[in-house]
């Protein structure tokens, strides 16, 4: 009887951001090409993200400890792969972690990228503020493309 193998690494899938869309293959080769199916089998899967019996593992991840905002959560969990022979079903597990973050950046107003036209020699003003959900953060302000008029 020839075993499955997986392909994808275990271990770590990265650090993912709480509240977005996050998908990874799960992949494993059955040498008889027998169809494989994947499902969780232990450990903690984040809230919000589940493994697609096909071979996925998807969903919007929920923190739902509270943890103050910027730091991360590690979860573990193992899934195992079944592959249907002819000769029985054959399982291969393997385990995985992801970190999901909570760490949003600031909302910047207005939000916009135009910002209004002046004529040269006048005096131009505009107050640009940003919502923080970490009232101990120091905002630093740059510009991060483009270049200001000169004055």
């Amino acid at each position: 009887m020839s075993r499955p193998y997986w392909v994808t690494k275990a271990g770590s899938l990265g650090k993912i951001n709480e509240l977005e869309f996050f998908e990874v293959p799960l992949d494993v080769v059955d040498p008889t090409s027998a169809p494989v199916t994947f499902k969780f089998l232990s450990g903690e899967l984040p809230p919000g993200i589940q493994v697609i019996r096909t071979g996925k593992l998807q969903g919007v991840p929920v923190v739902l400890n509270p943890i103050s905002v910027g730091e991360s959560r590690e979860y573990k969990f193992t899934i195992r792969a079944t592959a249907a022979q002819t000769t029985g079903n054959v399982v291969v597990d393997r385990s995985f972690s992801i970190t999901v973050s909570n760490v949003y950046p600031p909302a910047i107003t207005p939000r916009t990228q135009y910002l209004g036209a002046t004529f040269d020699g006048r005096k131009y003003e505009l107050q640009l503020s940003a919502i923080e959900e970490n009232p101990a953060a120091v905002l630093k302000w740059s510009i991060s493309n483009g270049t200001l008029p000169p004055g």
